[in-house]
């Protein structure tokens, strides 16, 4: 139950990242409570990686 609340504030902080990202045009990398976030910019869109132990994921920005 703690585990899916934490994993539930990082992808909303990637989100965070992700929308900074594409506000500011740079590509970030942080490392958050066990989970590394990564943003960049591949095949013309942006997107944040998420990975942490045998999560992973990857979200990419809407209508940009």
């Amino acid at each position: 139950m703690v585990e899916a609340s934490v994993r539930r504030g990082v992808l909303e902080s990637a989100r965070k990242l992700l929308d900074f990202s594409v506000e500011k045009s740079c590509e970030l990398y942080l490392e958050m409570n066990g989970y590394s976030l990564k943003t960049e910019f591949a095949s013309a869109r942006w997107l944040v990686r998420i990975e942490g132990g045998d999560f992973k994921k990857i979200i990419y920005a809407e209508g940009r």
